[in-house]
C-alpha cells in the first residue's frame, strides 16, 4: 500500500536505512533528503538533471506514471517547437511541471545567455509511438524526431480519414516509414482502412503504454 503524503499533520519516520529515526514533516523535506542523498542539492535539483530514455529496456523499466511524465514532457517540448512559448507556459499546456520537462527531455533543449530555455529542431529522444499497419495498430520505438513527425503526421491523417475526410491521406500515397532495419508502408487504401477500423478503431494518443 502506497504511503500517504507526509504532512505536519501527518509526520513520517524512518525505520530503517540511512534516515532511520529521522522524523520528517514535509514531503519536501523527505524528497530533498533523499536527493542529497544521491548528490544532489535539493529534489527539485534531482528533478532536473537529465535523465533521458535511450534504449527500449530503459523505456521497458519505467512504470506506468513514469512513462506518463515522459509523455507530457515531450508534448511540452513539441509546443514549445510549435509555437514558440516558454518553457512554463508549455509545460502548463502540457499538464506537467518545467523540472519534469528539464529531466525527460533537457537534452532536446538549449539555454541561451539570457537562460530562457527552447527547443532543438531535431532530437534523439526515445519514443514508443503507434502506428498504422495491415495487422492495425503496433508500438514502434523511435529515436529520431524527423521519423517520430512523419508517424504523427500521418496518424493525424488517417484520423481526419475516420472523421469523414479522405483527402487528408493523398500526401501519404506510396509512402513508407523507416524505423530502425524495417520499412512500413502507409496504408492508404480507403477499403483497407475501413476494415482495420472497424476491428481496431483509431487510438486517442499517439504513444504507446507497456500494459
Amino acid at each position: 500500500m502506497p504511503r500517504p503524503p507526509i504532512t505536519k499533520a501527518r509526520p513520517y519516520t524512518r525505520r530503517r536505512g540511512a534516515f532511520a529515526g529521522r522524523r520528517f514533516t514535509t514531503e519536501r523535506e523527505y524528497r530533498d533528503a533523499l536527493a542529497q542523498q544521491k548528490g544532489f542539492r535539493s529534489w527539485a535539483d534531482e528533478q532536473r538533471a537529465p535523465r533521458p530514455i535511450r534504449t527500449t529496456a530503459e523505456f521497458e523499466r519505467l512504470s506506468e506514471a513514469e512513462q506518463y511524465a515522459l509523455e507530457r514532457a515531450y508534448e511540452a517540448k513539441a509546443i514549445m517547437l510549435r509555437t514558440g512559448a516558454s518553457l512554463e507556459d508549455a509545460s502548463a499546456q502540457a499538464d506537467t511541471t518545467p523540472n519534469n520537462v528539464l529531466g525527460r527531455a533537457g537534452t532536446a533543449l538549449r539555454r541561451d545567455a539570457r537562460g530562457r530555455y527552447y527547443p532543438t529542431p531535431a532530437d534523439h529522444l526515445f519514443r514508443r509511438m503507434r502506428l498504422l499497419t495491415a495487422r492495425g495498430h503496433i508500438a514502434v520505438d523511435v529515436t529520431d524526431s524527423r521519423t517520430a513527425s512523419s508517424i504523427a503526421q500521418y496518424e493525424n491523417a488517417v484520423r481526419e480519414f475516420y472523421r469523414g475526410r479522405p483527402g487528408a491521406l493523398r500526401p501519404f500515397r506510396g509512402r513508407t516509414i523507416r524505423v530502425g532495419k524495417i520499412a512500413y508502408p502507409l496504408i492508404t487504401d480507403h477499403a483497407t482502412l475501413r476494415r482495420i477500423g472497424y476491428v481496431d478503431p483509431p487510438f486517442n494518443d499517439l504513444y504507446a503504454h507497456v500494459g
